[in-house]
Parts: C-alpha cells; structure tokens; sequence
C-alpha cells in the first residue's frame, strides 16, 4: 500500500490544544510541541468542560486540532470529543491515552476521532504522528489499533449489525470532496489539484483530512480503495 504523497512545507504553524489533566505530562507535551518550529500550542486544558469551551472560543481561526486525553474530570474526552464534533465537525480530534481497553478505542472513533495515541510512545513519536497526519493525510493511529477498528466493524457487519463503514460512506462525501477524491486516484498532487479546482492547497488538505474521517480510511491509497468498492 502506498503512502500518502507528501505536501509542501507549511505556511504557518499547526495549532494545537492541548487537553489532560495530567499536569507534568500536559506541560512537557506541550514544551515539546511548542519548540518544534512548525507548531503552536494555542491552549492548554484541565478537564473535559474546559475543553469545549476553550475550543469554541480559538475555532476556526486559531485552532486546527486538538490533542484529546481520555479520562478527564467534569467530563469525559469522549463525551467531549461527541460535542466539539456535534457542532464543528472539521476540527480533528486526536486522543491521547494509556488505555488499551478496546472499548475505548471504539468509543473515540464513534466519538469522531481521527487518531487514537498511547501514552506509551516516545514524545518525538506523537510529535511526528501529528505533523504526518496534518501535512501528509495519514490518520495518527498504529496499524494494530486501525486493525483492531476495521476487525469491530466487520464483526459488526457480520451479526448483522451495521455496516463496516459509515452507510454509503463515500456517498456522505459533498461533491468537492468527490471530485478532490477523483483526482487523488489519478495520480494528482495536491497543488495539482488546487490548480485545477481553482482553490486553495490547505483546502485541498482540509477537503483530504475530511475524505479520510467520513470513509474511515489510514491515508489516501485506502480512500481510494473505498472509491472503488461495491455499491460506491
């Protein structure tokens, strides 16, 4: 499977909010975060109310995603993630977790997540899943754990119970994000694309970021993958 085609380098700084009521483990992420010279931490939160809040007051102009923990006080990181992505579904949510309870990692891609992180990694590696996924469309989360979300689907679809996608997943795409797709699987570059719909590269991106949540898909080889399959 081929990997995502890498983007150009950034026009400004990734901006990044930070949610964990872990105070040591908070401010060292951030510290990292904020050295590396393509991103911002804009924000900093303490539980799950807090980062709603904080949320709707940097969105959209100063915020492009947030760095989610699980089990926070006041309110949960998935009941929080539900409301941020009840009403502003175009902000990716990532969470950051020690759990290994798989139930949980059902709960966030449900929630709206599009990346699920372990605590467990090497800072350097959260910092490099984040840039990876923002510039570059591949979704932060470790093929075992992709495997383990497509596995519950198709045990889903298999009692019967749902479908191992979003129903009609690419037909939930709008028609820019169908023709963005269209071009992905021909081969198209996102300048290349840009230019030819006549719009801006970090929409492309966006519209990219987007494509990928809606269908479920690790990067933009298996979008296209998911363009190509029955009933699609």
């Amino acid at each position: 499977m081929s990997l995502p085609t890498p983007v150009e380098e950034p026009t400004r700084p990734l901006r990044i909010l930070i949610a964990d009521d872990h105070d040591l483990f908070r401010h060292a992420l951030a510290e990292l975060i904020g050295s590396e010279p393509d991103m911002e931490v804009v924000g900093e939160a303490i539980d799950g109310e807090q980062t709603v809040s904080l949320t709707r007051l940097l969105r959209p102009e100063r915020l492009d995603l947030l760095l989610l923990q699980i089990n926070m006080p006041r309110l949960d990181g998935i009941r929080a993630a539900e409301q941020i992505n009840a009403t502003d579904p175009a902000l990716p949510i990532v969470m950051l977790t020690v759990s290994t309870l798989e139930g949980n990692l059902f709960d966030a891609v449900r929630a709206g997540a599009v990346g699920y992180l372990s605590k467990a990694l090497a800072p350097q590696a959260v910092v490099r899943a984040l840039r990876d996924f923002y510039w570059e469309g591949a979704l932060p989360m470790s093929r075992v754990m992709a495997l383990k979300v497509l596995e519950y689907f198709r045990q889903q679809v298999a009692s019967g119970l749902r479908a191992p996608y979003p129903p009609d997943a690419i037909g939930a795409l709008s028609p820019r994000e169908r023709q963005v797709l269209g071009l992905i699987a021909r081969g198209a570059h996102d300048h290349e694309i840009a230019e030819q719909l006549v719009i801006a590269e970090r929409t492309v991106k966006k519209h990219v970021q987007n494509i990928l949540r809606k269908v479920h898909a690790r990067n933009r080889a298996e979008a296209v993958a998911r363009l190509h399959e029955p009933g699609s």
